[in-house]
């Protein structure tokens, strides 16, 4: 290979799904500013028209490429997230980052990136027929609805799917991406990765990424990602809670301004849900570790709240709230968006 090649899997999101191509070309400085703007053909993508289908590709944040770090010349791979564009410039439909970028800076840019998010993505890992991961090597039935075995487990017919989940976390690591945590959750199959603390550019970026990584580990093992909020109706589905907190809400006593947050996400249910992910009606039924979408509720430790305020923030009297409605199929960038709106406007 010649020393002097970038190999750049650029990377985007046509509205729901992630894409990707790969281009080999010269970079003398390493920076999104630097890497160049391409183009896709967005009628291949369900984002534009065959007449008039080029769209654009605008670089906005890099990270090394995991999968070839065991090379000589891995520092020469990179994954590039990308905008969508129009042709004139403009930002495309589905560009939800432009959102967040223009009201970041349309509004106090520094009080917003003083605001942490972190969040925790959860996911169910299917077979190729659609049931839960490595469920047909178990013999007993019972494994599958006996939901109390799978949370934080260990064991074979307990923990399915951890090979997956732990190369995820060793590649995101290799990534530079700040995943922070990993556990098996309450459904059979069903993980979790946490990413943060970081400001809303950053956790919403670095999302996406990390969800393009498990995806493409999962295609080794002939396994499918589900990001859908409730994929089997009679267990627990799948949600992105996400944490936050202000600079405020973080410093001596800062218990208070958590609730003045609350008080003011309890006047915008509505708009929160609206942009918390598809399919959430499923999911927010008031069982199965969720409150309902209709009604608004926050608790001390709750987990069957809308916004729960954990027992660490309790006994420390600050720290972060955590919202528990978004859907695990949300798009980080309107999420990120809406708290920051409710919470200082």
């Amino acid at each position: 290979m010649d020393t002097n090649n970038i190999i750049a899997e650029y990377i985007w999101i046509d509205g729901d799904n992630l894409r990707s191509k790969i281009k080999i070309f010269v970079l003398n400085n390493i920076s999104e500013n630097e890497f160049p703007e391409w183009n896709f053909d967005g009628s291949s993508t369900g984002q534009s028209q065959t007449k008039d289908s080029d769209l654009i590709l605008k670089p906005i944040y890099f990270c090394k490429n995991p999968f070839f770090q065991k090379l000589q010349n891995s520092d020469k791979y990179y994954f590039v997230l990308c905008q969508v564009m129009n042709p004139d410039g403009s930002a495309h439909i589905t560009n939800n980052y432009f959102k967040l970028y223009n009201f970041i800076q349309h509004n106090l840019k520094t009080t917003y990136l003083d605001s942490w998010f972190g969040i925790e993505q959860e996911y169910i890992i299917l077979d190729k027929s659609g049931n839960a991961f490595e469920i047909d090597n178990i013999c007993n039935d019972k494994i599958l609805y006996n939901q109390n075995q799978h949370y934080c487990s260990v064991g074979t017919g307990k923990a399915m799917g951890r090979k997956i989940a732990e190369e995820h976390m060793i590649l995101c690591l290799e990534a530079g991406l700040k995943i922070c945590g990993i556990n098996s959750e309450v459904t059979a199959s069903q993980w979790e990765f946490q990413i943060g603390p970081l400001n809303a550019y950053d956790i919403s970026n670095q999302l996406w990424i990390a969800r393009y990584i498990l995806i493409k580990i999962a295609e080794k093992y002939n396994a499918i990602i589900t990001f859908h909020p409730k994929p089997f109706q009679n267990f627990n589905g799948s949600g992105a809670h996400t944490n936050f907190s202000t600079r405020e809400m973080r410093k001596k006593n800062g218990i208070g301004q958590i609730y003045e947050a609350i008080e003011k996400l309890s006047k915008t249910h509505k708009e929160h849900i609206d942009v918390y992910g598809k399919y959430n009606e499923l999911r927010l039924i008031g069982t199965n570790e969720t409150a309902n979408i209709n009604t608004f509720s926050y608790g001390k430790c709750d987990r069957s709240s809308s916004i729960r305020i954990p027992l660490n923030v309790l006994k420390d009297g600050r720290g972060y709230l955590e919202d528990r409605r978004p859907a695990s199929n949300m798009d980080p960038y309107l999420v990120t968006e809406r708290i920051l709106k409710t919470v200082f406007q």
